[in-house]
């Protein structure tokens, strides 16, 4: 294979001296930043297990990061905590069309580029998913180097894409150029983007920074300048927020010429709990003790009427020291709440309280530590404790279910713990912990009384970490 084929910036460098005279230095390395960020990652989603593993093995060894989805809703769980570039999804996916896919995948992460792959393709199907936004539609079995070119343009597409986000020049001949909100930083790398902007790392002498800004196209209109008021609004709130576990907040506003909404924010360098509890063992005190620190970071927020509303795995980063930042607080996030499809509801359902499926208006603090409770289970055990095939059956499975006991998925655990996870997760809101203070004195018990396994029989230190009237979540 041509190791050049996922190097998309070679056809830039190479006309980089016939282009000089049209193309600004400043273009050119600002546009390489977007380029060169990260190893470029492709979500495989096909139900037949052979083809799946043929396809990631082949994207893999020619320099790609490859993960496999057999599913719908095993895709949409992989899209919320993980960052894709492209999709590469079979036209027939258990539990969805491949245009609701698309539909989803361009309205919540409009940056993706997606291609379609067909062993029975239609000529209805391929005009009908090109106008939903798919980059290509190919059929299987498909020819390995045209596969591989097809990534490469599509990849390219992306990166064309970004370089429109994040340009707010009206000059028709300075459209292509990227501009720096802020010329006292240098462009590091892309290191996020989503449905509403793009994250830059940046930096000023030593000093390392993450840069959001607010993509262009949502503010062309009356709708987009109350985006631009949230979107600084919620940025001065959480940069009163000063808590060693939130993210900080530096620096929000427009840029010189006024164009450009940006945060500068404390920049993370770690990785996300869901890889965490998929990559790495902690022990369970130490599991414990970072619970406590989500738990801090969020006792700081409500503290100022802030909820997250997005409580998950995904949004609590960690160092390789452990230690936690509280992380992407819908900041500027379009909230949509005409949620009349299957797909339009996804956000983060499997960490959704029941309450929000029936009104967003009933949600409260109280959703958020039901949220958390889900967060911990998985944390503890490894696997969710709410599942479904499809989103009505994941949201029956929250109102209705109730999970494995902790303690019979990790007998080491000690049920205290199991007993405070329980209390998180009780149906009725006025069951639960009502503040997340409650959860702390409680964590800080567990850790005072240094529980283990053989402590199943402390009655009364379970009654101390639930209060006068502990929940019998657990039968």
């Amino acid at each position: 294979m041509n190791k050049n084929i996922f190097q998309t910036n070679l056809d830039i460098e190479d006309t980089a001296e016939e282009t000089a005279a049209e193309t600004s230095e400043l273009q050119m390395s600002e546009t390489q930043v977007l380029e060169n960020s990260n190893p470029v990652k492709i979500l495989c989603i096909e139900r037949d297990e052979v083809v799946g593993q043929t396809l990631t093995g082949l994207l893999q060894n020619n320099g790609y990061t490859a993960t496999l989805a057999d599913s719908a809703w095993d895709a949409f769980e992989k899209i919320l905590d993980r960052s894709f570039d492209i999709i590469i999804s079979s036209s027939d996916i258990p539990g969805t069309s491949c245009q609701e896919m698309i539909r989803y995948c361009k309205k919540h992460h409009p940056m993706l580029e997606i291609i379609i792959t067909s062993q029975k393709p239609q000529i209805a199907e391929a005009v009908q998913v090109i106008k939903e936004g798919a980059f290509d539609y190919l059929s299987i079995p498909f020819d390995e180097k045209t596969l591989l070119e097809k990534i490469k343009a599509a990849h390219q597409e992306q990166i064309n894409n970004l370089v429109k986000t994040v340009t707010y020049s009206v000059d028709e001949e300075a459209s292509s150029r990227f501009i720096n909100p802020l010329p006292g930083y240098e462009m590091v790398k892309k290191i996020g983007n989503g449905s509403s902007g793009v994250i830059l790392l940046v930096k000023k002498g030593a000093q390392k920074v993450a840069l959001k800004m607010l993509r262009h196209d949502l503010f062309g209109n009356q709708s987009g300048k109350v985006q631009i008021e949230r979107f600084l609004r919620e940025a001065e709130i959480l940069s009163q927020v000063d808590h060693p576990n939130v993210v900080k907040i530096y620096e929000s506003g427009l840029s010189a010429n006024g164009s450009i909404p940006y945060i500068l924010m404390e920049y993370v360098n770690g990785s996300n709990l869901t890889w965490w509890i998929k990559n790495r063992s902690i022990s369970i005190r130490k599991k414990v003790k970072i619970l406590l620190k989500i738990c801090e970071a969020l006792q700081a927020i409500h503290q100022r009427g802030i909820l997250h509303r997005d409580i998950k795995p995904g949004n609590i980063m960690l160092r390789n020291d452990l230690t936690v930042k509280l992380t992407d607080f819908g900041i500027a996030r379009i909230i949509d709440s005409s949620l009349t499809g299957a797909l339009e509801v996804i956000g983060s359902p499997a960490y959704m309280a029941p309450e929000s499926f029936i009104d967003s208006r009933h949600t409260d603090h109280r959703s958020e530590i039901f949220s958390l409770g889900i967060l911990s289970y998985e944390f503890f055990t490894g696997i969710k404790p709410f599942t479904g095939s499809n989103l009505e059956e994941m949201i029956q499975s929250i109102k209705n279910e109730k999970p494995d006991e902790p303690v019979k998925l990790i007998p080491d655990l000690p049920v205290e713990i199991q007993f405070v996870i329980g209390k998180m997760l009780c149906k009725k809101p006025e069951e639960r912990f009502q503040s997340v203070d409650e959860i702390i004195f409680a964590l800080e018990s567990l850790l005072k009384h240094n529980p283990t396994a053989t402590s199943h029989q402390s009655k009364s230190l379970i009654h101390l970490l639930l209060g006068k009237t502990p929940v019998k979540y657990w039968a």
